[in-house]
């Protein structure tokens, strides 16, 4: 299977799961001038990735997670240890 190659400044990338700091977002961005749309459902790191792509207006933060069903859950960083 081949890979697929990313035409830079043309892309469109979903992260699922941002966790606190967006790495994945960050590198896609700033490696491919990709458009991000990146999910993250813990209130805590939405919040951070909200603060720190706020200038960025290629990369969309979600506070909303991505599923098969549509239903209410919550999260909070401790359940993540």
């Amino acid at each position: 299977k081949k890979p697929h190659k990313l035409e830079k400044g043309n892309c469109l990338v979903v992260d699922v799961g941002g966790h606190r700091t967006g790495a994945d977002t960050m590198f896609f961005y700033q490696t491919y001038g990709c458009n991000v749309h990146v999910f993250e459902p813990v209130p805590a790191y939405f919040t951070d990735l909200r603060r720190n792509y706020q200038a960025i207006p290629k990369v969309h933060v979600h506070d909303t997670g991505l599923g098969r069903a549509k239903k209410t859950i919550y999260i909070s960083p401790s359940d993540l240890h």
